[in-house]
């Protein structure tokens, strides 16, 4: 779906992530909307008929976000060890290889945003305005490694 294809009812580019288009009445489907509606008890007919479709369409749309809508509590409260896990993960499966095959800007802003986090997790944010400057020095060689 492109952004031309989206009725003008849509304010930003943000609201492109949460809508999806009822096949039978062409229409926008916001579904932080039918979540909210459905939270405070409202059946997929009322649902339907607030979002200006049928209830078949409300419960489709819904249907797709069941298992995500009921673990939502239980993951909010563990993110942090989800992002831990996955970041441990992530940090984990580098070689020297890949870090040497980053182009530099890459490099540099992956060291940096490391940077910033490890502050972060020893409570050394610069929120009191103060701003910390941090020069990386980055040595390239011509020599190229040798092929295996």
């Amino acid at each position: 779906m492109t952004k031309e294809n989206i009725p003008k009812k849509i304010e930003s580019d943000s609201e492109l992530l949460v809508y999806e288009s009822d096949d039978l009445h062409n229409k926008p489907l916001p579904i932080e909307k039918l979540i909210k509606w459905r939270k405070q008890g409202l059946s997929y007919s009322e649902i339907g008929s607030l979002a200006g479709t049928s209830k078949q369409a409300a419960h489709k749309r819904l249907k797709a976000f069941k298992k995500a809508i009921e673990n939502l509590p239980t993951y909010k409260e563990h993110r942090a060890d989800v992002f831990a896990i996955l970041q441990s993960q992530l940090l984990n499966s580098l070689t020297e290889a890949d870090i040497k095959s980053m182009a530099p800007s890459s490099r540099i802003t992956s060291a940096a945003i490391l940077y910033d986090k490890e502050r972060l997790e020893r409570g050394m944010t610069s929120s009191s305005g103060n701003t910390v400057n941090v020069q990386m020095n980055f040595a390239f060689s011509e020599e190229k490694e040798p092929d295996t």
